[in-house]
């Protein structure tokens, strides 16, 4: 569930996602993209919730949007954010927000 920023939102630097989820070992993975639906990955990771594996637990992720690629691309972009899973690997449970990124 993310919680920050809201669907739409125009973002700026830093960009904060603060959010809460329940996942194995509390781990959830998230990536950034840019430039609509071309959706040009910039930046991914993963946060550690405060709880997980049956519990619902807090996380808070916070990006330096400078240090984004030279073909980063204001304008239209998401967050994706899933936890990969425990069986296979796979992405399970995505959600994804559209957002405004800045000029920088």
């Amino acid at each position: 569930l993310i919680e920050q920023p809201y669907p739409g939102a125009e973002i700026a630097n830093p960009l904060v996602i603060r959010g809460e989820s329940n996942t194995f070992e509390a781990t959830v993975r998230y990536a950034i993209t840019s430039g609509g639906g071309d959706g040009l990955v910039v930046t991914e990771g993963f946060a550690t919730a405060t709880a997980g594996n049956g519990v619902w637990g807090s996380f808070e992720v916070i990006i330096d949007l400078s240090a984004f690629p030279s073909d980063y691309q204001p304008g239209p972009g998401s967050i994706i954010m899933w936890e990969d899973s425990a069986r296979d690997g796979t992405q399970v449970n995505v959600v994804e927000i559209p957002i405004v990124l800045p000029e920088l």
